[in-house]
């Protein structure tokens, strides 16, 4: 009785070790993950420049508003004062 208890337990230990993932599964697991961690990250940097050009060329547009009235402002002033 005492041997087959010992049989199971060793046979215990054995399924419990082997039953875990090998050290380059965990190797590729990581990689893998890393590689989509790149691929987020590079989607992430390219909307972030994507937002500050549109962000520029929004600023641009006022600018280009403000001094359009500016001028008009201007001319009307001119001719008014005339």
């Amino acid at each position: 009785m005492k041997k087959t208890i010992l049989y199971f337990c060793f046979a215990l230990s054995l399924l419990a070790v082997s039953c875990g993932p090998s050290k380059e599964e965990q190797e590729k697991q990581k990689r893998q993950e890393d590689s989509l961690m790149d691929i987020e990250r590079n989607s992430a940097l390219d909307d972030a420049d994507k937002m500050l050009k549109q962000a520029d060329s929004l600023d641009k547009v006022k600018q280009d508003s403000v001094k359009a009235i500016e001028e008009k402002k201007a001319a009307t002033g001119k001719k008014g004062g005339k």
